[in-house]
Formats: C-alpha cells, structure tokens, sequence
C-alpha cells in the first residue's frame, strides 16, 4: 500500500515520515510533496491508496488538489490536517468524504488511528468493488450465453436490466467463435485477462463493447456490439487481432458470424459462425472463417485410378501432381462436406494399401492394419493433417519398395495371414500351410530361407509386439491383453515376453509408464 504526505511545513512532513511505523501498518511506499500542486504531480504518478494532506498551502490548497485527485482515483482515501478551526474547510472535507480530520498539533497516536481507519474503509470498498465485479462477471457471462440460444429474449432482458447495459434496439452484434483444438484451459487466465483487456481498449476506441464466455470448455464466444455497422475488412482485423494473440497458446479456427441488428437476433451471428465452423475441416489451423458468397461445391473426376496407376508404375513425380491437385481442389472450401472429402481419401488409402499387397510388402508394419485406415482418418483434425498423413505414406511407400528386397509370393502371403490372425490361439504351421496350400514342412523352409528365422520364431516376436503395444495403455489388463495376443495360458505369455524383452509385462509396463 502506499501513502502520499501532503504539506508546506517540512518539519511536519519529516516528523510524520520518522516518527510513525510505516511497515506496522503495512504501508510499503511514503512519497511527500510541499504543496497541492506538487502532491498532485505525484498522485497521478503513483495512485497512492491514501493522502494525508494539509489543507492550507501556497499555490494550492490540500480541498482543491483532493478534489482533482478524486477525478482521476475516486477511490483514495483521504485525511485532512489542518491547524485551524475553519468552518468552511471542515464542510469541504465532509463533502470529499475525508476518511478524518485532524487538527494540529498532530498527535502521532491519533494519526495512526487515523490511517488505521482509512485503511480499513480502503479494504471494504476494494472488497465490495470486487464482489460487485464477479457479480457483474458472472452476469455477463450469463447474458453472453443465453444470446448462443433461439428464443432468449426476455432473460436477456432481465440481465441487461441486472447489468444497467445501455443496449439501444438498433445495436449490430457480430459474434466471434474461436475453437480450441484442445481445450480452452491452455490460455492462462492471466494471458486472457490481458487479451480481453487489450481489446476491450482497441474497441473502444471504434465505439465498440462485447461480452464473452467459454462455452463446452473448447470455446470462447464474444459478442461485439455498437451503433455503426462495420466493414469485413474491420470485423477481418478483430479476428487477427484474436489470431496474433492465442497464437503462442493454444491452436484454434476463428470464426465470425454475419452481423445482426438488435440484441433478439444475435443468435443469428452466432449460428451463422458455428455454421462456418462445419467448414474448418478445409482450412490449416489458426485461420480465420468469414462469409462470403458461398460457391457450388466442384464437379470432380474420381482421382482413385489415375492414383491407383501412378503407384502401380511407381511413378511418383505424377502421384505427387496428382496430389497436390486434389489438395488445392479442397482447401479452403466452404461448400464441401468433411465427409465427402474424408470418402475420397479413405479409397485413396486404399488403393495405397493395394499397393503394397501389389509389391508383396508387409503393410502392418507401416501402419495399415486391417482397422487402421478408418482410424487415422477420423483422427485427423483437418484437411491438412489429413493429407500430411497420406504423403507421408505414400513417401514410405517408395522407399520401402525400393529398399527392401521382395518377398516370394509364399511368404507374403505367410506374414500376411499371421498379422490378421496373431490373436487366435488356433493358429499354427498348419492352419498357415493350409492357407498358402503348401506342406507344413514347405511352409517351414521357405520361411526360414528368406526371412532366417522359424515361422515360430516370427508369431511369437509378432505377437509379443503386439502386446508390447497395448501394455503402453494402463487401461488395458494384463490378463486381457494375454489373449489379444492369442495366448489363452497367462502364465506361458508372461515367460514368453520375458524370454525376449527381458522383463515380465507388469515390469515393462511400469518402466515405460513411470
């Protein structure tokens, strides 16, 4: 806390500077000026929480300086010194609300009890500032919620009445939606204070207001209103002004809704936002979604063959054309489904997929297992993870198949039937040469000759990866996880994992988890 001395007699000033103990009444900063204008000077300089101030000085009286000094910080307490008995001055005190008056000769105790006091009224005004604050907070809050709802007019009414909003009925909202990819708990509340802050000072200055709130605990939702409609490019430049600061926080799309006149249709807004929401699926993250003048969703040619052929040749320079054809077709749309867009690549995987069963190349092992594909797909959050994931396979395809020697067509077919029968406990040598129609004993050597390991060898190691896989989820139970793998005897799967990892499942669980 800090306290300003006021006064023209410096033996008064120094007396109360030494004679009192400041840090008792956990006063932190003593500043002291010789007169009301210089004390002026220094309240706006350090908005001190109390002033203890003659009345009577050169220049400028202690009422007229306390009488600026409320202009600027209604909130400074005030005490009065003064050494006369004047009528005038007492009434000008009582009228400022001076916490105390008291005459001089001063009496140290009587100061202090003085300064107590004003500290005191400072701690209840601040607490009833900040309850009324939260109640206000949690008021617009409310109010900012109710208007993402149809048919809210009349408990808008009564929060805007609650608040004392001057909200006239020609007001023009336009409602800012910005989703987190996450969760909205990323931002810390001290960096949204000072965005919200920030804000609230460049609108003002465009005679704008908003009201916010988090929503679903991924969104936050601000409704900006005033008099005069404002052009796309502004309303563009309110929603850079949101990107440029979340940006070392969190990722997000923002989206802003059509403006609307009057308060009873700022749902439109922000429907018209969580519509351009449904598009973000097409955009790279942190952009920014308006409206415009919606386009008809384009006639494509199937791409699947052509890509098909592209990898069948292994030319990769057209499957890279190819694919960036069909990327450029799709971003940034506003009149394509997610899940017409998601159709196509799912046959692109596919055919990729193919691909590798084509060349006699393992697929499991780079990441296309029987359940896999639909799965990277739902998983990725836009168009551009999405593609990411299928160059990225399609990368690993050339060079896998034009590193890795080719597996005899027995073998492929061999891995391939043990990497989508691993958990039965039924398989074995002979259920695999029954598949490949070939003698067990066949089966046996052209294993071994191409791959130098036993065909038991390779069903244990596999199943053994496998259950390391799920052991990296606690959800999963030992016990479970045993027959996944296709072990029905726990006790056998727990030596087998020790035999080649070194250590028992619940071991090797503990380390990678801990």
């Amino acid at each position: 806390m800090k306290i300003l001395i006021v006064d023209d007699e410096k033996l008064t000033k120094e007396g109360l500077v030494n004679s009192i103990d400041w840090k008792a009444l956990h006063i932190d900063h003593v500043y002291h000026a010789s007169d009301g204008i210089q004390g002026l000077e220094l309240a706006k300089k350090y908005h001190p929480e109390l002033i203890l101030s003659d009345i009577r000085m050169p220049r400028m009286d202690g009422i007229t300086m306390a009488e600026e000094v409320q202009k600027l910080s209604p909130d400074t307490s005030i005490i009065f010194m003064s050494g006369y008995s004047d009528k005038q001055y007492l009434k000008a005190a009582i009228r400022l609300k001076a916490i105390s008056y008291i005459e001089k000769p001063l009496d140290p105790l009587e100061v202090e009890n003085a300064i107590l006091e004003a500290i005191e009224s400072n701690q209840q005004l601040m607490q009833i500032r900040r309850s009324k604050h939260l109640h206000s907070q949690t008021a617009r809050t409310r109010l900012a919620l109710q208007l993402t709802y149809p048919s809210n007019s009349e408990n808008c009414r009564r929060l805007i009445e609650e608040l004392e909003l001057n909200i006239r009925p020609s007001e023009i909202f336009t409602t800012f939606i910005i989703k987190t990819l996450s969760s909205a708990e990323e931002i810390p509340v001290s960096a949204l204070e000072h965005i919200n802050q920030k804000l609230k000072r460049s609108l003002a200055a465009h005679s704008l207001q908003y009201i916010h709130a988090a929503k679903q605990n991924q969104y936050l939702i601000y409704h900006i209103h005033g008099e005069h409609r404002h052009t796309s490019s502004f309303l563009f430049k309110i929603g850079t002004f949101f990107q440029t600061e979340l940006q070392p926080f969190c990722r997000f799309f923002i989206a802003i809704g059509k403006p609307q006149t009057g308060i009873g249709k700022v749902y439109n807004s922000y429907a018209s936002a969580v519509v351009l929401l449904q598009s973000s699926f097409f955009h790279g993250y942190n952009s920014i979604l308006m409206n415009t003048d919606q386009v008809s969703a384009p006639i494509l040619d199937d791409p699947a063959p052509a890509f098909s052929e592209a990898l069948s040749r292994k030319d990769k320079d057209v499957l890279d054309t190819l694919m960036d054809g069909i990327y450029q077709t799709f971003t940034n749309s506003n009149s394509l489904l997610p899940s017409q867009v998601k159709d196509i690549y799912y046959k692109l995987f596919m055919h990729l997929q193919n691909a590798y069963r084509q060349q006699r190349l393992s697929s499991d092992s780079h990441g296309f297992g029987s359940e896999s594909i639909l799965d990277h797909i739902e998983a990725c959050p836009n168009l551009f993870s999405m593609h990411q994931l299928l160059g990225e396979k399609t990368n690993e395809f050339f060079n896998v198949s034009g590193s890795i020697p080719q597996e005899s067509s027995s073998v492929f077919l061999i891995r391939e039937f043990i990497h989508q029968n691993y958990m039965n406990d039924s398989l074995s040598v002979k259920t695999i040469s029954e598949h490949v129609y070939l003698s067990s004993s066949y089966v046996c050597t052209i294993f071994k000759t191409e791959t130098g390991q036993t065909l038991n060898q390779y069903i244990t190691e596999y199943r053994i990866t496998k259950a390391k896989q799920l052991l990296e989820d606690p959800r999963h139970k030992i016990a479970d996880i045993s027959h996944r793998v296709g072990y029905t005897d726990g006790n056998y799967f727990g030596k087998s994992f020790k035999k080649l990892v070194g250590l028992s499942p619940s071991e090797y669980r503990e380390k990678i988890l801990s």
